[in-house]
């Protein structure tokens, strides 16, 4: 019943900020982008991360953060599994400039998908085959050339708590067409906030920022195995 009722609270109070404090920082973030409106975003994703903690007892830690500052020097393409809209706000916050591959439905989510839009995304129409991964390929290189990562979730969506779908291969043809390298990352978040469901459990998420994995002219294939062989083990190493 108390996590019922926690979850209800939470609910109703992002449904405040969304109708509320959304709108207002985007209007405050339309002259701007760069830094200051990075600060912008940070504001935003700290007010939903403190609210998740408030209101529903859900806490964060980092381990590997030291890693971050590889994605300084150069942009990487973040490879990362994907439980939970939760990620979408941390990641915001604690990665140096960067955009996600998306699907475009999200941007047109009111308020949500507002703000993810003026983050300037790689959102793509699934509907379109081959020519997705084309136009994936084509705004990753614009990002890249802007200094921007492009933060990837290969499982293409979200998975059960404490699984990992099997990789696809888009994604690892998109970063052997950059020649980058990548950087992976492991998160836990499914076990507080899972795909579709309304209750929300307390606890603390825990993300995995592992080393990053230069690219040496890999295959496709050899680039998913890296990623997969270096994400699986983190994410049972959250579960101990």
């Amino acid at each position: 019943m108390m996590i019922w009722l926690r979850s209800l609270i939470c609910l109703l109070g992002f449904i405040v900020i969304s109708v509320i404090v959304t709108p207002l920082l985007l209007l405050i973030s339309l002259p701007f982008w760069g830094k200051p409106y990075k600060c912008i975003i940070d504001i935003w994703c700290r007010i939903v991360l403190g609210w998740l903690r408030i209101s529903a007892g859900i806490k964060y830690r980092i381990e590997g953060a030291e890693n971050l500052r590889y994605l300084e020097d150069k942009p990487h393409v973040i490879v990362s599994n994907h439980q939970s809209t939760f990620e979408t706000f941390l990641y915001s916050m604690i990665l140096p400039p960067h955009a996600f591959v998306l699907k475009r439905e999200l941007t047109w989510i009111p308020f949500f998908g507002w703000g993810l839009a003026k983050l300037k995304p790689i959102a793509i129409n699934r509907q379109d085959g081959r020519n997705a991964l084309k136009s994936i390929i084509a705004q990753a290189k614009e990002k890249f050339n802007e200094g921007r990562s492009v933060i990837i979730f290969p499982e293409g969506t979200r998975a059960k708590p404490d699984t990992v779908k099997p990789f696809k291969k888009g994604a690892f043809l998109m970063t052997r067409e950059l020649g980058a390298d990548m950087l992976p990352i492991a998160i836990n978040s499914g076990r507080a906030w899972s795909k579709g469901r309304f209750l929300k459990y307390p606890g603390t998420i825990t993300m995995v920022i592992g080393k990053p994995i230069p690219f040496e002219g890999q295959s496709t294939q050899e680039l998913l195995n890296l990623a997969e062989a270096e994400i699986r083990p983190n994410i049972r190493q959250t579960l101990d």
